[in-house]
C-alpha cells in the first residue's frame, strides 16, 4: 500500500469516527425533528464540512453566566387584579410580572426617534446604557457616538455593547479608539473574528436598548444608522417603529442590559438605584435568547392569537414562521377573524424574503391576508391583537428570532399605544399589494425552486 493510499484509509477512518460522534452529539440534543435530520443527513455524508458547520451553527452555546437574580422572565407571584385580560394572560404565559411605566410613546419613524433619543442623551446625568445589533460608520452612528463621549467626558456612566456580527467592522482601523479615550466603554457581544467565540458565532444579540439615568427606556427595531432615514437608495424609505417610555419598565430595560454586558465581559456590573416612579401603565419587557431556559414568546403568541375575537395584524420584514404559527393564525381566521400580515415587497435579505414567500401558499389557503409594501423596506416587528393587546420589539416571525437570537419584545394593553399602531398600520397598508393566488400562480419553476432551496435554510437564515 503506498503513503497515498494509506493517508486515503486514515482520512476515512477518521471522517468515519467524526461522523460516529457527531451523530451522537446531535440526537443527544433537543432539537426539531426536521433540524435534527438535516444536521444528521450532512455529518453523514460530508462529515468534515459539516463537523465544521454543525460546531458553528448547530450546536448550543458553551454554557453562560447565570442571570442575576430578579431580570425578567423569573418565575413569579400571581399577577395584580387590575390587569387587562390580554396582560393577565401575558404574565401566567411569560412567568414574570409586568412593571409599570409612565409616557409610552410609539415612534413611527427613525427621524422620529434619533430626534428624542439624542435629545435625551444629551440631559443624561447619571448613566446610559446603549445596545444595538446594527450600528453604522456612518453619519447618525458617528453622531450618536460622539454625544456618548461627550457625556461619558462630563463622568456620566457611558456603555456601548454592539453586535459581532451585526456591527462588524464598528471597531475596525481603531474606529472606537477616540471615543474611548473619553471614557466611552465599548464591547463586542460574541465578535465573530474572536476564535474563542466561534462556538457562539450563530446566537446574535438582535435587541436595541437604551436605558438613561434609569428614567427613560428605548427599544424596538429601529437600529442606529443612515439607511433607517431612507438615505439608502436601494431601498428608500424605511418602515420602522420603536417605543419611547419613562419611570419603572426601565429598571427592566438596565437588567437585560446587565445580563448582556456580563455574558459579552465577563464583568457583572452593580445593580442600579431604585427605579424611578412606577408610572400608570402597565407593559411586559420580555427578553428571550438561549441564555433562558424554555420559550416564552412562542406560547404566548399561540394564546393571544387564539384568543382574538376580531383581528390580528402582524408586522414583520423576514415570515419563516414555524409551522404551528401557521397553523394559529389559519385557525384564527377560518374562526372569522381578521388576519392580516405586512411584508416588504423588497427585502435587505433576499434569501430570507424568498424563504418567506415559500409560506404564501399555505397562508392565504388558511385565509390570512398578505400584503406587500410597495415603497421602501418594512422593518418594523410587531403584532396587535383585537386592538387590545400589542406587542413590539426585535423579534421577527423566523426561526432565528425564536430560538438563536437574543431578543427583547415589549406587550401592553395601553389603549392609546394600541390606537397609535392601529393607525400606523392602517397608513403602511395604503402603501402595499394584496398577495392573490394568481399572482402565486404566475411564478417560474426557478423561483419556485429557489424559494423551496431557501426555506431548507431557513433554520440557520
Amino acid at each position: 500500500m503506498t503513503a497515498w493510499e494509506m493517508w486515503g484509509v486514515a482520512v476515512s477512518y477518521l471522517g468515519n469516527l467524526v461522523s460516529v460522534l457527531l451523530v451522537l452529539a446531535i440526537l443527544s440534543g433537543r432539537k426539531e425533528a426536521r433540524a435534527t435530520l438535516g444536521w444528521l443527513l450532512l455529518v453523514l455524508f460530508l462529515p468534515f464540512v459539516g463537523a465544521v458547520l454543525y460546531l458553528v451553527f448547530g450546536r448550543v452555546p458553551f454554557p453562560l453566566p447565570p442571570r442575576r437574580d430578579g431580570a425578567p422572565g423569573d418565575l413569579c407571584p400571581l399577577p395584580p387584579p387590575d390587569l387587562p385580560g390580554p396582560m393577565t394572560r401575558t404574565a401566567q404565559l411569560v412567568s414574570a410580572l409586568p412593571t409599570r411605566c409612565g409616557s409610552l410613546e410609539l415612534l413611527p419613524s427613525a427621524d422620529a426617534k434619533y430626534q428624542r433619543l439624542f435629545a435625551d442623551v444629551v440631559a443624561a446625568r447619571e448613566r446610559v446604557f446603549v445596545s444595538y445589533y446594527v450600528f453604522r460608520r456612518d453619519e447618525t452612528g458617528d453622531r450618536l457616538l460622539t454625544l456618548l463621549a461627550r457625556k461619558a467626558a462630563e463622568g456620566v456612566e457611558v456603555r456601548l455593547l454592539y453586535d459581532g456580527w451585526g456591527a462588524f467592522g464598528l471597531n475596525l482601523f481603531g474606529h472606537l479608539a477616540p471615543y474611548r479615550a473619553r471614557g466611552l466603554r465599548t464591547a463586542a457581544f460574541h465578535p465573530v473574528v474572536d476564535p474563542l467565540a466561534m462556538s457562539r458565532v450563530n446566537f446574535r444579540n438582535h435587541r436595541k436598548i437604551v436605558a438613561i439615568d434609569g428614567r427613560i427606556g428605548y427599544t424596538g427595531s429601529i437600529n442606529i444608522g443612515d439607511e433607517y432615514l431612507g438615505r439608502a437608495a436601494r431601498f428608500g424609505t424605511w418602515k420602522d417603529m420603536h417605543l419611547r417610555f419613562e419611570g419603572e419598565g426601565v429598571a427592566a430595560l438596565e437588567a437585560v442590559f446587565r445580563e448582556d454586558w456580563h455574558i459579552a465581559t465577563g464583568e457583572a456590573l452593580p445593580a442600579s438605584p431604585a427605579p424611578a416612579e412606577p408610572g400608570d401603565t402597565w407593559i411586559h419587557v420580555l427578553p428571550t435568547g438561549p441564555n433562558r431556559a424554555g420559550d416564552n414568546l412562542f406560547p404566548l403568541l399561540f394564546a393571544q392569537f387564539a384568543a382574538a375575537r376580531e383581528s390580528i395584524d402582524v408586522l414583520t420584514p423576514y415570515l419563516i414562521p414555524d409551522p404551528g404559527l401557521v397553523a394559529a393564525l389559519c385557525i384564527a381566521a377560518r374562526q372569522g377573524v381578521r388576519v392580516r400580515a405586512l411584508v416588504p415587497g423588497k427585502s435587505n435579505h433576499p434569501m430570507v424574503a424568498a424563504a418567506g414567500r415559500s409560506y404564501y401558499d399555505e397562508l392565504l389557503d388558511g385565509g390570512v391576508a398578505l400584503f406587500e409594501t410597495r415603497e421602501g423596506m418594512l422593518h418594523a416587528k410587531g403584532v396587535l391583537v383585537d386592538g387590545q393587546w400589542a406587542l413590539l420589539g426585535s423579534t421577527n416571525l423566523d426561526n432565528r428570532s425564536f430560538h438563536l437570537n437574543f431578543e427583547l419584545n415589549v406587550a401592553t394593553s395601553d389603549p392609546a399605544l394600541c390606537r397609535a399602531l392601529g393607525e400606523l398600520v392602517e397608513g403602511w397598508l395604503a402603501d402595499t399589494a394584496p398577495i392573490t393566488r394568481e399572482r402565486l400562480a404566475r411564478r417560474s419553476l426557478p423561483r419556485r425552486l429557489i424559494e423551496g432551496a431557501c426555506r431548507t435554510l431557513s433554520p440557520v437564515l
